[in-house]
């Protein structure tokens, strides 16, 4: 009856074969992550060992030799061709069913490894159905349970590990033809179970929306790893306000201890007379050429700030440190006794020695500003680093917000980035936002090289030999052409010049009205014309907008100039503000300010219009402005968006 069925199975399961296949561990590493990847090795180190503990069948030799060919095959990578020969062994009508359930294991893995994760999935189950009592059963759960947190099935994952908890050590011995199996459990097998709660915790971590881990928590009460989550969440989610209705439910219905996993719990903000402040920059750094003077700009700014604070009452010691872009300078004055009793550090700037830097911060519970990185790399998991620039990530955001905004005029959507990682980045994530916001798909996502820019261009111009070209060729090149024609709304996520001048020029030539989002940066290029932006309605983004013709920046001018006989520069402004902004927040919450930035509003700078932090770890005071009649116009109420809740 069960070959019957089994006929049957195999008849209704869609089976499909291709060819020149190459896996991409790049997929497999993106959505499982380096944990995940690193189980999957040694998993691999354990299936290749699998093979059937019996008495092979001397009137059936050709399943061994299918059965070895098909192992070497799957260890060398080469899975279409292994899928076949299993396929060949899992066929009922084999005298010698031995070997079926491993035939049936490895094809599984082969469905998986080509990312047939559905058929995959099926065969798996079939296993764990049909064969309950085989000895290799843990593995085929374990594939299960992670198919199934892949597939964002967490509610069944968690459950079927729950499970495993409660299933008693000894097994049935599974029975084949008059030879007994018994279950064996190698070294390896030993910590089985801890590889699955870290499996779990692996992507429960990964879940973004709060909501959803307390669903989970609904269905799994006494479940501590998910309320660790979801606590951790609560504390570092800068949505989230510990005073909300959402909150203070969830923290009595399941009795979250919050504050058990806050960082800053246990730590005093001391208040102080007088506050020592490092200054890490590569005053002397010998790459650096004459006519660049943006690091001691930089300081100078900061100077002008210390002796207005001075001034004000606000007592600072400080001290500055030549890093020389060099870790093993930069690591020798972490090594100064000095050096810890510093309560902030600003700087340094090159990102090999920042994230050296970063690490001390973070193991001698000191804040660190990074004062022109967009990295948001280097805020992740430490609650000490922050950045005064708004991140590549709340740059993204930002631009999604402000389309989101404009939602009823949105019909199709654009983006365009460089290869650059940085504007792929901004890309991916504008991309999940704007899609979360108003519910509608990216429909068109375009990579562009400077090289491609110059050919990419070249097929918007009418061709010279348009009539040596069949009407078919004409048709495609005018389909090729109409890629823009339909964008409501495009986000430009790259500040290339010549990646930026190609779209303009392409919109001028289909002369096409879709609404831009770019970068501040672009009133700088030659390649793009300052009156195309006013005249296309054209909305950038500034990370570091300053009023110039406001009275802040002209008295900070003033005052510049009288002290050191040359008129500031950006880095001149951003150094001034870093310093007043978090040396003002010193004095007024003390060494840990970050603990009463949950409550702050939004504070005018100095020299920039608006700074905010709160619960982020970059300024979230960007500005978004178009132009008209040669004036920049504030775009004002944009609402900000929940995208988990």
């Amino acid at each position: 009856m069960k070959k019957k069925i089994f006929i049957l199975y195999l008849i209704f399961m869609k089976i499909s074969f291709a060819q020149n296949f190459e896996i991409n561990d790049n997929i497999i590493q993106e959505n499982l992550g380096n944990f995940n990847k690193n189980i999957e090795k040694e998993n691999h180190n354990l299936i290749k060992n699998f093979t059937p503990e019996a008495e092979l069948d001397p009137l059936a030799p050709s399943s061994n030799e299918l059965y070895k060919k098909g192992k070497l095959l799957f260890n060398d990578e080469r899975y279409y061709e292994a899928k076949i020969i299993f396929e060949e062994l899992i066929d009922p009508n084999r005298k010698n069913d031995i070997y079926t359930p491993y035939a049936l294991f490895y094809y599984a893995l082969t469905c998986y490894y080509i990312g047939e994760i559905d058929h995959s999935e099926s065969l798996f189950n079939y296993l764990k159905q049909n064969y309950e009592n085989w000895e290799q059963i843990d593995e085929v759960l374990y594939w299960l349970i992670k198919i199934k947190f892949e597939n964002k099935d967490y509610l069944y994952a968690i459950e079927t590990i729950n499970n495993i908890k409660e299933i008693k050590e000894k097994r049935v011995l599974y029975k084949n033809e008059n030879i007994y199996f018994k279950r064996r459990i190698s070294d390896y097998r030993k910590n089985y179970l801890e590889e699955l709660l870290e499996l779990k915790k692996h992507f429960l971590i990964n879940i973004e929306s709060p909501n959803y881990l307390k669903k989970i928590l609904l269905e799994n009460p006494k479940d501590e790893m998910v309320k660790e989550i979801l606590c951790k969440r609560i504390i570092k989610d800068p949505f989230i306000d510990f005073n909300n209705p959402w909150t203070i439910e969830v923290i009595k219905k399941f009795k979250l201890d919050i504050h058990k996993y806050d960082p800053f719990n246990s730590l005093k903000s001391l208040k102080k007379k007088f506050y020592n402040v490092a200054i890490m920059l590569p005053f002397f750094y010998e790459n650096i050429s004459s006519n660049n003077n943006e690091f001691i700009n930089l300081y100078k700014g900061i100077n002008l700030a210390f002796e207005n604070l001075k001034n004000e009452g606000i007592e600072i010691n400080l001290f500055a440190y030549d890093t020389k872009n060099n870790l093993k300078v930069v690591k020798n004055l972490l090594d100064q006794k000095e050096f810890e009793s510093m309560d902030l550090i600003i700087g340094p700037l090159f990102p090999k020695t920042v994230k050296l830097v970063a690490n001390y911060a973070k193991e001698k519970q000191i804040n660190m500003i990074n004062p022109l990185s967009y990295n948001n790399e280097l805020i992740k998991d430490n609650p000490f680093v922050f950045l005064f620039k708004s991140s590549l990530e709340t740059q993204a955001i930002k631009a999604a917000e402000y389309f989101a905004n404009k939602n009823d005029d949105i019909k199709k959507i654009g983006v365009i980035y460089s290869s650059d990682e940085k504007d792929l980045k901004k890309a991916k994530i504008f991309k999940k936002y704007i899609e979360k916001y108003t519910g509608k798909k990216v429909e068109l996502m375009l990579e562009l090289t400077q090289l491609q820019s110059k050919a990419f261009l070249g097929k918007f111009r009418d061709s010279k030999d348009k009539h040596k070209k069949t009407e078919k060729q004409l048709e495609e090149e005018e389909k090729n052409k109409a890629i823009f024609d339909d964008i409501t709304h495009l986000y430009v996520a790259t500040n290339d010049k010549l990646i930026v001048g190609t779209i303009f020029a392409i919109i001028e030539m289909r002369n096409i009205k879709p609404l831009i989002i770019g970068h501040q940066k672009w009133l700088e290029y030659k390649t793009v014309d300052f009156d195309k932006i006013q005249k296309m309605g054209v909305v950038l983004i500034s990370p570091e907008y300053i009023d110039y013709e406001g009275s802040k920046i002209k008295n900070f001018r003033i005052n510049y100039y009288k002290k050191y006989g040359e008129l500031p520069d950006l880095y001149s402004c951003i150094g001034y503000e870093v310093m007043d902004y978090f040396c003002t927040a010193l004095y007024k919450y003390g060494i840990y300010f970050q603990k009463e930035w949950n409550i702050e509003k939004a504070s005018e700078g100095k020299l920039f219009e608006k700074i905010r932090f709160n619960k982020f770890h970059d300024n979230q005071e960007l500005k978004i402005f178009t132009l008209k009649k040669g004036r920049c116009i504030l775009e004002e109420g944009i609402d900000r968006f929940y995208p988990y809740m």
